[in-house]
């Protein structure tokens, strides 16, 4: 299990206005790099980013992270590494368990109910996906 409660706690640190403007500019980058976004404002916590009909990426609109294939972190970190406050975290499928966080230290920001010792991509995104 890989744990990111220190990414985590770092992304919802950032002293950026993240849902207010820098999600937008992000998610415009996408497009502008040929990835189809699937984001349905005021519904939605997440864009999913698709290439070629392939989820690729899932970016929270609530903090600055950024959960990525990683045979796609490159490409992506090429036209995303004006922004230093995102992060990344990278993995090889988002629907195997391989991340952990400190529920403890986050318990503000998730939402309960979650195994949070043991959970995939889709795992938090489906748990943290409402408004």
């Amino acid at each position: 299990m890989k744990d990111i409660t220190d990414d985590l706690l770092a992304a919802v640190n950032k002293d950026v206005l993240w849902s207010v403007s820098c999600f937008y500019e992000i998610v415009e980058q996408f497009t502008e790099n040929n990835y189809t976004v699937s984001y349905w404002e005021g519904e939605e916590n997440w864009a999913v980013i698709i290439s070629e009909r392939i989820i690729v990426g899932y970016l929270w609109y609530k903090y600055p992270v950024l959960f990525v294939l990683k045979t796609y972190k490159d490409s992506i970190s090429l036209f995303l590494n004006q922004y230093e406050y995102l992060t990344i975290v990278e993995t090889e499928d988002f629907i195997k368990a391989e991340f952990r966080i400190d529920y403890i230290a986050l318990q503000e920001r998730l939402e309960y109910g979650a195994n949070y010792n043991s959970f995939s991509v889709e795992d938090l995104w489906y748990f943290n996906n409402s408004r």
